[in-house]
């Protein structure tokens, strides 16, 4: 055989090994493993979507070993028919011993199962939620007691949770640390003409749909009995409960179990957070920013092993555009915000990813990323689940999918909307079964998401061989072949379940099964925590079994090592913080860790230490509260992607009175008083009044700066208004500073919609000039507005400076103007002494403008590297991060953690123009998803911008297949003009002589848009770190808000480097909108940092000096 032939054979063997490795899953088929159980649904006149509002949800599976034998039994729920308990055999083979352990299904319509050992005897008991007390479904919850012989005893209701009504699932655990498991009964509603009532309906009770918090009196009494507590212990349990999701941990880690429900529809999510006195506080406005809207399973884990534990909500956005384009999508934004003033959290109809920032004034406070995850669309989704399936110590994310019918598909909302049809539904019978027909099928592939260990995950469905569609409700993850890594059991409709072997065994990574033997009462140890220390990294899991949906998941813990042979330690904290730690635990085998051998009370210090912030909110603060007004700029201009109207307030800061500490301004509202703050030596602040500035409140302040205009030796002050509102005067303001009281001075009467102002001589005639920016034109959003430089006569008295752009050219429609200008920095970038601009804002490059001798200026964008930075840039700070002597920029964009996507290959791009010729500006966002552009709008808003659309769109199939180059005509493209962005990452811009380096700032700074940007060296180690913060939540609903941001601090580790501080560790929080900041000098060489926010209070904060 010759070397040519041995090529293409090492060729093949090679590609198959890859194949293999790849493809790491294999589904087991039922006349393999025995597992033939299907949840078969039966529609009929009476079992129907029509009749029970959660027909197609589907039901759950359990994992547990109920003989003690090592191997994990798996139990199934059915909706109508027969549950059914398999006997794990060994090697993936399973028996039947349904009719022989005495398990019945009395009911017509079952949900949830749990495994947990209710009465303390060693042996997991089956609990069994289901529906009664609504039209034909009849029956109560069951508890199947173990009898240790592979028999059961169905003894609800000598244990008192024998409950009839909507139940959906139920969760044991030991709420009140008392040794003994208590339990959460989650349940559901259906529509009623009561369910769509103001938000405080919340708090009234209903015996069928509300929730249900039972203490189990087995610890007080030597008895198992279970009392209701939900009333005392503060649980919500009202008809507007559609809880479809209960996970438990304990989220703010003071030794007590936290709860998180997802509620269907329009009912908040709830977190409640265990007061450990039995009873609890719902906080889910103030620890989230927004939630999941139809909220269907969830899971709380600690996917990015920082020790807080997260939260993953599951909800129906598609992935496919297709679909997502035929189904109902968000509530227009003034729906939104009724929602809203009717007592409602803010939610978005897509999957949730809760990232935990840890505790800010005793709140845990969480940071929604689900789109920088990669995780936010994955279609009809029922069941995540947090587990590490490939060994490499990192969480993945599996998802069920599917629905047999969409009852949200927009062309069937439209058909039944017809008064025949709606005539016909009001009493239902078989001949209205056709009418259901007219949903389309939602059969869809279940999702396995790889965690990048960069908050990212990556879709291996296909890759790992785990693609198939189906309709898949509720699932379970367990070793069930003892072979070191996790496979899968997935409860499906009308198909048999999946039984699925994950092939990876070692492969990738060693492994360590934890199981634990706790007290009497708790004898598998739930609500346990468990660390794993390996290699300078830690994890952490939670023993909660029920997870998911309608689920619970095998009792053993398992923990991948990647390479790690031996694991440094394993910390256990029990339910009443307790703790044990094992030393030097070989990985590859299970270990059982017993309750009896705790030897030592666990505090918080032993794990987080006794922390010191580099940064300490200032209390008091300013009693200065920014005001907002109400402002709609979607009503005019529909398909804009976000308002420009919630810009303020600006902030400058200055010495205003000579002592040697700088005060500040912060501006006003429309109908608001910018206001004027004098620091004193104690580091707090007094209000200057100012009756000029009371004159001055008609218009939003949006820009100001302090800077000697007259050229007496202190500051003056410079304001400015903008926003969207057509009757503004927006013109800018000077106040000249006369000993400390400001008054007004002319200026020229120029109206400019302003986003910055920047003092600067850039003429170098010796007095202060100045640039006014200017981000949008009112009603024309996109066009590029008039930016203003202004030249000073040497006493304050300003004029235009007409040709200051006389030789520059832009990429944009008006080759004029630089664009929708957002920040301004004033720089001599190529060292000949004059002051070059450079500047940023939406669609439009980072652009640098340089100045020439005669001061006209120049744009050299492309010839210094800042073509391809294109993107939606909101602030800038410049200085010299590398100490190399030249000046670099922090440049603040909208960051990755957003349905808009955009790379050089894959721009964001926007239509402008009048395409109906009605005389107004029309926008056409187009959008990448996957490897296709679509254009971005629903058809309704696009109808209602473009009604010469109907006629080609008449039904949503129609739309969902359009391309964006069939949508307009060539002539409306040739009126009209595009927009594009290329980058939409926040970055550093290395200056390097002649060319910068665009360098992304580190992912966390991606999760939010960057308003607001400071550098200091906070920790005095001769390296500048960087603040950031920002939010933005006026934007299109179909976008969904911009607002995981909490406040960032980046620690500079030299040449543009950086690495995250969490908020938890650098105390540096900061909620809300944030839209300017400064930094203050105080006594003895203290510092300040002032932040402020869109309709809210100001934030300073301090550190200490250096040493």
């Amino acid at each position: 055989m010759n070397k040519r032939t041995l090529i293409p054979i090492a060729a093949c063997i090679f590609l198959s090994m890859c194949r293999e490795q790849e493809n790491n899953w294999s589904f087991i088929p039922p006349s393999q493993s025995g597992v033939s159980f299907a949840n078969t649904l039966v529609e009929d006149e009476s079992n129907n979507i029509i009749e029970y509002l959660y027909f197609y949800n589907g039901a759950g599976v359990a994992a547990g070993d109920i003989n003690n034998d090592g191997l994990t039994d798996l139990f199934f729920v059915s909706n109508q028919g027969s549950n059914v308990l398999y006997l794990n055999k060994g090697n993936l083979k399973f028996k039947d011993i349904t009719q022989s352990s005495g398990i019945k299904s009395k009911r017509k319509w079952e949900t949830g199962v749990t495994m947990a050992d209710i009465n303390g005897d060693g042996f997991l008991d089956i609990y069994v939620c289901g529906v009664g007390g609504y039209r034909h479904f009849n029956g109560r919850n069951q508890l199947y007691l173990n009898n240790g012989d592979l028999t059961f005893t169905e003894q609800a209701a000598e244990f008192g949770i024998d409950f009839t009504g909507f139940s959906t699932h139920a969760s044991f655990f030991d709420y009140d640390n008392d040794g003994d498991l208590d339990m959460y009964l989650l349940n559901h509603s259906v529509h009623t003409p009561r369910s769509y009532a103001p938000g405080d309906v919340r708090l009234l009770s209903d015996s069928l749909s509300g929730d249900k918090l039972y203490k189990n009196q087995l610890v007080e009494s030597g008895k198992v009995l279970f009392e209701d507590v939900t009333k005392q212990a503060g649980i919500l349990n009202s008809h507007i409960g559609y809880g479809l999701g209960v996970a438990v941990a304990d989220v703010n880690w003071d030794g007590f179990a936290d709860l998180y429900i997802g509620n269907d529809f329009h009912e908040n999510d709830y977190l409640y957070i265990n007061n450990g006195d039995g009873t609890f506080k719902e906080i889910i406005r103030n620890a989230t920013t927004h939630t999941s809207r139809f909220s269907m399973g969830n899971d709380i884990a600690d996917f990015n092993n920082d020790l807080w534990p997260d939260i993953v909500a599951v909800d129906m956005q598609p992935r496919n555009e297709q679909v997502r384009k035929r189904s109902a999508g968000e509530d227009a934004y003034d729906i939104f915000n009724f929602k809203l003033k009717y007592g409602y959290h803010a939610q978005v109809a897509r999957n949730t990813l809760q990232l935990n920032a840890g505790m800010h004034q005793g709140t845990p406070l969480f940071s929604e990323m689900a789109y920088l995850a990669g995780i936010a669309s994955t279609d009809w989704s029922w069941a995540p689940l947090f587990a590490d399936f490939n060994n490499d110590g990192f969480k993945d994310l599996y998802i069920t999918n599917g629905i047999v019918r969409r009852p949200n598909d927009m062309d069937y909302i439209s058909y039944i909307a017809h008064d025949s049809v709606q005539l016909s539904l009001q009493v239902f019978d078989k001949n209205d079964l056709e009418i259901l027909k007219k949903m389309p099928e939602g059969k869809e592939s279940n999702f396995l998401f790889l965690n990048r260990s960069n908050y990212t995950f990556q879709d291996i469905t296909h890759t790992a061989g785990l693609f198939r569609p189906s309709f898949s409700n509720g699932a379970t993850y367990a070793d069930l072949d003892n072979d070191g890594d996790l496979d899968l059991v997935v409860n499906n409709i009308n198909e048999p379940a999946h039984i699925i072997r994950n092939n990876t065994g070692r492969q990738q990574g060693n492994y360590l099964a934890v199981s634990l033997h706790g007290p009497a009462g708790n004898t598998f140890g739930v609500g346990a925590k468990v660390i794993l220390f390996t290699g300078g990294a830690r994890q952490l899991q939670h023993l909660m079994p029920a997870r998911g949906w309608c689920s619970s998941v095998d009792g053993r813990l398992h923990f991948g090592v990647g390479s790690h042979a031996l694991i440094d330690s394993v910390m256990v904290i029990w339910p009443g913080n307790r703790m044990q730690i094992l030393k030097s635990v070989t990985a590859n085998q299970q270990v059982t860790i017993d309750y009896s051998n705790n030897n030592r009370a666990f505090t918080n210090n032993v794990l987080f230490g006794n922390q010191q912030f580099l940064l300490t909110a200032v209390t008091p603060v300013p009693d200065y509260r920014h005001v907002e007004n109400e402002y709609n700029a979607f009503a005019s201009e529909t398909l804009i992607p976000h308002m420009l109207s919630e810009q303020g307030p600006p902030s400058a800061v200055g010495d205003v009175n000579g002592d040697g500490l700088d005060d500040f301004f912060i501006g006003g509202g429309r109908g608001q008083s910018g206001a004027l703050y004098i620091q004193k030596t104690n580091a707090s602040f007094t209000h200057s009044d100012q009756p000029a500035f009371l004159a001055d409140v008609s218009d939003e302040d949006t820009a100001a700066a302090f800077a000697d205009v007259d050229g007496d030796g202190d500051p003056d002050l410079i304001v400015a208004a903008g926003g969207q509102e057509t009757n503004q005067q927006l013109i800018p303001r000077l106040y000249i500073n006369e000993k400390g009281r400001f008054a007004r001075h002319t200026f020229p009467p120029v109206s400019i919609n302003a986003s910055c102002i920047k003092p600067a001589d850039f003429d170098n005639d010796g007095d202060v000039d100045l640039f006014i920016g200017s981000n949008v034109i009112p009603g024309l959003y996109g066009m590029s507005p008039l930016s203003f430089l202004f030249n000073n006569d040497g006493s304050g008295n300003f004029s235009v400076n007409q040709t200051w752009l006389a030789h520059a050219n832009f990429d944009n429609v008006t080759r004029v103007r630089p664009g929708m200008v957002k920040d301004a920095d004033w720089t001599d970038i190529n060292g000949d002494g004059l002051p070059d601009l450079m500047l940023l804002g939406e669609w439009m490059p980072v652009t640098l403008l340089i100045q020439q001798p005669n001061h006209t200026f120049v744009n050299k964008t492309e010839a210094y590297g800042l073509a391809g930075t294109s993107g939606l840039w909101n602030a800038m700070l410049a200085t010299d991060l590398d100490n190399d002597g030249d000046v670099d920029f922090v440049c603040g964009n909208l960051g990755l953690n957003s349905r808009l996507t955009a790379s050089t290959s894959k721009p964001l791009q926007m239509l402008l123009g009048d395409f109906d010729a009605n005389q107004s500006s029309d926008h056409i966002l187009i959008y990448y998803n996957g490897d296709s552009a679509y254009v971005f709008p629903t058809r309704d808003q696009l109808i209602k911008q473009l009604p010469f659309l109907k006629k080609r769109l008449l039904k949503y199939k129609d739309f969902s297949t359009i391309q964006v180059e069939n949508l307009l005509s060539a002539e409306q493209l040739a009126n009209g003009s595009k927009l594009q962005v290329t980058e939409l990452s926040s970055v550093v811009l290395e200056n390097t002589g002649g060319k910068f380096i665009v360098r992304p700032l580190p992912i966390e700074a991606q999760m939010f848009p960057v308003c607001a940007i400071e550098a200091d060296d906070l920790d005095d180690d001769g390296i500048l770190d960087i603040l950031l913060a920002g939010n933005q939540s006026a934007v299109q609903p179909e976008i969904g808000p911009h607002d995981a941001g909490l406040g960032l601090v980046l620690k500079g580790i030299g040449g543009c480097q950086f690495q995250s501080i969490a908020p938890h560790t650098s105390g540096f929080f900061v909620t809300g909108e944030v839209r300017s900041s400064g930094i203050l000098r105080s006594n003895e060489n203290q510092y300040l940092y002032l932040f402020g926010r869109n309709g809210n209070s100001l934030v300073i904060f301090k550190r200490k000096p250096a040493d």
